[in-house]
């Protein structure tokens, strides 16, 4: 039995709201209806609730007037470990490209014989020299010979007095200077990182890093530092060949698998268009304002999942008003261009710029994902910047257009101003949850209170753990959770308090 749809006799039925119709949403109610149609639950009404006139979240993809379709960051998909969520992907999508990996870092400043770390140096013309092969920390060999020689030198040194065994406990900034050494900090790990997270190193967990920052292999970087550049190159080539990741074929974009994916349910339980603009605990019931016709309307819950940011999910239900966590805010600024390519923009996926100077932290080759990303794969291309800033920073769009065009010339993307075309400038208010120090505890004491009153806070906002907050771990969160309401299964991947 399917759960019913809104307006059929309600009375003695689970009420289940869902508050977002992002990937955590659409795993939620995978599990949902699959229990129901295989008669493990019964007497269950769900409803979805979405402020946007589309699903997707943070994994949408908006098409401009212009005709370029921009991913909101980068969202791919190669293996994952939870097979439920690549069987629903398939059905929703049959056919994928399968696109070579080419990932890199613009690293001129250390590369050259120059001055020292984070000395600027002209990346044009001879831009791809700069680049080197991501994860940096196994580039060393391309780094000019006195930053070589300090980086191996740290590596000794560390592994005298922590046998390479990581501390957990430490912030970031004591835990990626013991792993990495003070000189590979300097130069990527920390310019890097605060240039995303908009926050110090000190200021943050490291509890987030296991499967997320590449770890050091001393001996892999030791030999590869005696052989050539021309020998390095013939290995990274066979590398990207023998590695490619998925992206859906014959779609505009990412965010057209959560669209086909609500056909896959009835239409009725999804309420697009609608914001919430108050949750009352006692009473059990969430408002909202249409935005069609500004008209509020209430829905009555037994069971509450929210994937809204959770500091948003206390201010609107009372229960906890301000919850100490940090988080950054992203601006998106997609450039389509006329082609040709440079060489350089052909050849890659995405790219990482630790730089200050350079305004993006990452630019994305999206046309090189799929044809279907510009108004004429014969004529245009793209490629998508992130640039982070703290969250009450105000954006000057003009500005912040100007400087991306600017500095995709300046690292050798982008061949010339006349090749743009079209721009296209979105702010994430919500871009990256911060790792904080006292995340835990915080989110902790927010689990408790929200449980006493049937309410449950996941996705990448929701639960606020980037660790898991990729496309397939925020699906998984929303089966395991439903699976946690209705069998009383523990979750195994979000941890919170039973």
């Amino acid at each position: 039995m399917t759960p019913p749809s809104a307006g059929e006799n309600s009375v003695n039925k689970l009420k289940v709201v869902i508050i977002g119709a992002g990937p955590t949403c659409f795993g939620a109610l995978h599990r949902l209806f699959q229990l129901c149609n295989n008669g493990l639950v019964d007497n269950t009404e769900v409803r979805v609730i979405e402020q946007e006139s589309e699903p997707g979240g943070l994994a949408r993809t908006i098409t401009d007037p212009n005709g370029f379709s921009w991913d909101l960051g980068v969202h791919v998909t190669g293996a994952s470990k939870y097979p439920e969520f690549l069987e629903v992907l398939q059905k929703a999508v049959p056919k994928w490209n399968a696109v070579r990996r080419c990932v890199k870092a613009d690293m001129s400043h250390a590369v050259g014989e120059n001055d020292g770390p984070m000395a600027s140096s002209s990346s044009v013309p001879n831009a791809a020299s700069n680049y080197v092969p991501y994860p940096v920390q196994n580039s060393i060999p391309y780094f000019a010979n006195h930053l070589k020689e300090k980086c191996l030198a740290d590596f000794e040194q560390l592994s005298k007095i922590a046998n390479g065994k990581p501390n957990f406990d430490d912030n970031f900034d004591d835990f990626s200077r013991k792993i990495f050494g003070p000189t590979l900090q300097s130069i990527f790990i920390r310019p890097y990182n605060e240039k995303v997270w908009t926050v110090k190193l000190k200021d943050m967990s490291c509890k987030w890093v296991e499967g997320r920052v590449p770890r050091i292999d001393p001996d892999l970087i030791r030999r590869r530092c005696a052989i050539s550049r021309e020998q390095l190159a013939l290995e990274e080539e066979m590398k990207e060949t023998q590695t490619i990741f998925r992206y859906p074929a014959e779609c505009k974009g990412i965010g057209e698998i959560w669209k086909r994916l609500v056909a896959a349910f009835p239409n009725e339980i999804f309420l697009f268009g609608q914001q919430v603009v108050n949750i009352d605990p006692i009473k059990k019931e969430v408002w909202t304002k249409s935005d069609e016709n500004q008209e509020n309307h209430s829905y009555s819950y037994d069971v509450l999942i929210s994937t809204i940011p959770i500091t948003q999910l206390g201010k609107l239900c009372g229960l906890a008003p301000e919850i100490p966590l940090r988080h950054s805010k992203v601006v998106l600024v997609g450039v389509g261009l006329h082609l040709p390519q440079s060489e350089l923009a052909r050849e890659l996926s995405w790219a990482y710029y630790p730089r200050p100077e350079i305004i993006f932290y990452r630019c994305t080759l999206l046309s090189n994902f799929s044809l279907e990303l510009t108004p004429d794969s014969t004529k245009y291309w793209s490629v998508l910047c992130e640039i982070g800033t703290k969250p009450d920073d105000e954006v000057d769009e003009e500005l912040a257009i100007q400087r991306t065009v600017q500095d995709l010339i300046a690292v050798g993307i982008v061949e010339s101003a006349g090749q743009v075309c079209s721009t296209w400038l979105q702010i994430l208010p919500y871009g990256y949850p911060v790792p904080s120090i006292e995340r835990d505890q915080v989110l902790d004491e927010c689990h408790k209170i929200f449980l006493q009153h049937g309410m449950f806070s996941r996705g990448r906002f929701g639960g606020w753990r980037y660790e898991i907050s990729n496309q397939d771990h925020s699906f998984e969160c929303g089966v395991q959770l439903v699976d946690r309401i209705l069998l009383g299964i523990p979750e195994t991947l979000y941890q919170s308090p039973l």
